[in-house]
């Protein structure tokens, strides 16, 4: 049960955080930012294509964790996505300290990725979980989401019985260790970007409901870590939200 209470107040955490901020720059931003068409079947299919990056991203990390550049590549890019973030969050009110601000966090971010320091650590590895989901739900429109959510969900099964986490997990640099339980950044990631695509589509009660879904889920998977070492994060969550993104 700590663990489960635990996992939860993370997912609540980083929803909260990613549900603010999403409310506000979709209320100024609203489609301008969108990087595909709207439209069904060119969002379905650029769903597809875009799944390709984080899959292919996941077994470079895998085969790269251990030399240094790596790390200091996932340190400059988990950077520059939040300072983007932080940019088109301040934009609206201030090109210029929009700027100025995105630009000086970057360097400041990078740094405190490369301390070495755990709780640091986790405290930017929430903020990333945050803002990436915010960036790709004012990005992408709600099909793009859907079929993004399901192709990775469906790669996340494949990766823990088939692929190479089958063997036992290794220690990923993009996570975050709860006691006796470590979750995927990109879990995190999709546990707020359903309920805020949801939100920005189909309304505020239903990601509410969402929310509660997806945590939910959450439980019921790390319930399920007594029988297995090791089990995907985003199946359970995604399947029980499945049905909000059609009523």
């Amino acid at each position: 049960m700590k663990r489960i209470l635990s996992l939860v107040a993370l997912v609540l955490t980083v929803q909260t955080i990613s549900i603010f901020f999403s409310y506000y720059m979709w209320g100024f931003y609203s489609t301008e930012l969108y990087m595909v068409p709207s439209n069904p079947p060119t969002s379905i299919y650029f769903g597809f294509l875009l799944s390709l990056i984080p899959i292919s991203f996941s077994f470079l990390m895998i085969k790269l964790l251990k030399l240094k550049a790596f790390k200091l590549a996932l340190a400059i890019i988990q950077s520059l996505v939040i300072s983007t973030w932080l940019f088109l969050i301040i934009f609206p009110t201030s090109h210029f300290w929009a700027l100025l601000i995105s630009i000086a966090c970057f360097p400041l971010l990078v740094s405190l990725m490369l301390l070495n320091n755990l709780e640091i650590k986790k405290v930017i590895t929430v903020i990333f979980a945050a803002s990436s989901s915010t960036l790709l739900a004012i990005t992408l429109p709600l099909y793009a989401i859907l079929i993004l959510s399901l192709v990775l969900a469906a790669f996340d099964v494949f990766l823990v019985f088939k692929g190479p986490l089958s063997k036992g997990a290794p220690q990923l640099s993009l996570t975050v260790n709860l006691s006796d339980i470590t979750i995927g950044v990109g879990d995190l990631i999709f546990y707020s970007l359903i309920p805020i695509s949801i939100m920005m589509h189909k309304g505020v009660v239903k990601m509410f409901i969402a929310c509660l879904l997806i945590n939910v889920g959450a439980a019921i998977s790390v319930h399920l870590l007594s029988r297995r070492e090791i089990l995907p994060g985003l199946p359970i969550p995604l399947l029980l939200c499945l049905p909000l993104f059609f009523s």
